[in-house]
């Protein structure tokens, strides 16, 4: 008799927390299940703790690939073409699951004849449970918790999965859903495997499939957040970081393309503007490493002023970091609220003095706020700056730099629109 759950589990480079994970998968309240372990050659001694589970655990299946395919999608789609299960499960090696994890989404799933079950995340750092904060991207609606709620614990259609994952009321990882094996096949959702951020590919692929799903209500896995991973941050490399972009751009067209009938026009772009939000709050993350780079290697002309757009806390992380250097610096910010005040002992002006002060030979300027791209694009706008290297750090030094620069000007280009848009999400 085949397993009615197949739990796909790729390995690579996980030894320290490899035996914590397959604990938590060989001791489901669950019998009718396999584990299928995707060993990607590592460099480590993951392969000796999944051949011990192999060998005293029957519903383990242990598939050892000889060369490293250099993604977790391979691996992925290589346990799903092994699967034998109805339905099918992911899990990171770093990772762990609820005990009820298999139990609940599979009575779900048959209760309910759905293509999907949905479940919550917590996420935990140094063996410290932290629940994620849910919904929190939807916190400026009056209604958020009404919203929310009217998506839990019920069948949702698929224009209820895609306003769903468009508003991340429900995760989008591929961690976070119990799946029908058929549907995989049926819709085409195998992973990519030239794309980063598999996960986004593959969820927003689906947005006008004719799925349906079921959310459940129940914090159900745990995520890992550690240093190495690849949660831990944007790898510090060229291709790594455009095709971070252009996964999070494709999370953005696929929103804005959606019929009014799924969303409407203001839905649209404040979700979509989420998706790039989170672009550049990783640009940001990067600018302040690359800043310091800089300074320690001496690519800066300590005699120039720093201008930082966004009298904010992000500009004072920037101000610790050049502090010792002397360097002078000013602020410029879109408040009217601000002007003519002083931050960090520093005059807080408007963006329309910036015309007649900024000079490109003698100031470096950063935007230190979360607005980067309505500040990015009303910069180049009003001709204040003539191109996006003109803000640090793209000083054409870094492929890294380049990057970012090719992924903003596609942005600039195609969502000038989501960008500019002033509305509540």
């Amino acid at each position: 008799m085949n397993p009615a759950i197949s739990i796909i589990l790729p390995v690579y480079n996980v030894e320290p927390y490899l035996a914590e994970c397959l604990d938590s998968l060989v001791n489901q309240i669950f019998d009718n299940y396999e584990i299928i372990i995707v060993y990607d050659h590592s460099e480590d001694g993951s392969l000796g703790i999944c051949q011990s589970y192999a060998e005293r655990y029957e519903q383990i299946r242990l598939i050892v690939r000889d060369t490293n395919t250099g993604h977790l999608a391979g691996a992925r789609n290589l346990g799903i073409k092994e699967a034998k299960g109805k339905y099918v499960l992911f899990v990171d090696a770093d990772d762990s699951a609820d005990r009820y994890l298999c139990l609940k989404t599979y009575a779900i799933a048959e209760k309910f004849n759905v293509d999907f079950v949905g479940y919550d995340l917590c996420r935990f750092s140094d063996d410290i449970a932290k629940k994620r904060k849910r919904y929190y991207k939807l916190k400026e609606l009056e209604n958020w918790l009404e919203i929310a709620e009217s998506y839990w614990d019920r069948v949702l259609s698929y224009e209820d999965i895609a306003r769903a994952y468009a508003s991340e009321i429900m995760p989008g990882n591929a961690y976070c859903k119990l799946i029908r094996t058929s549907a995989i096949y049926e819709h085409d959702l195998f992973f990519p495997c030239d794309k980063y951020g598999e996960d986004a590919w593959q969820t927003f692929s689906s947005f006008t499939k004719k799925l349906t799903g079921y959310f459940l209500n129940e914090y159900l896995y745990y995520v890992r957040l550690r240093k190495g991973g690849i949660r831990g941050g944007i790898a510090n490399n060229y291709k790594t970081v455009k095709e971070f972009c252009e996964a999070f751009m494709f999370r953005a067209t696929r929103i804005m393309k959606l019929d009014d009938h799924f969303l409407n026009s203001d839905e649209k772009k404040g979700y979509a503007k989420i998706a790039l939000n989170v672009i550049s709050n990783t640009y940001l993350t990067y600018q302040k490493s690359a800043l310091t780079s800089m300074l320690l290697t001496d690519q800066i002309n300590y005699d120039s002023s720093f201008i930082f757009f966004g009298a904010s806390n992000l500009g004072l992380e920037y101000i610790e970091t050049i502090r010792h250097t002397g360097a002078k610096f000013m602020f410029y910010d879109n408040d009217p609220a601000k002007h003519g005040t002083k931050f960090l002992g520093a005059d807080v002006l408007s963006p329309d003095s910036l015309k007649t002060v900024y000079d490109k030979k003698k100031h470096r300027l950063l935007i230190t706020s979360m607005y980067f791209f309505e500040i990015a694009y009303q910069l180049l706008s009003e001709s204040i700056i003539d191109s996006l290297e003109e803000i640090m750090p793209f000083q054409g030094r870094y492929r890294i730099d380049q990057a970012y620069a090719e992924g903003f000007a596609v942005i600039f280009n195609d969502l000038s629109d989501v960008i500019n848009w002033k509305g509540q999400y």
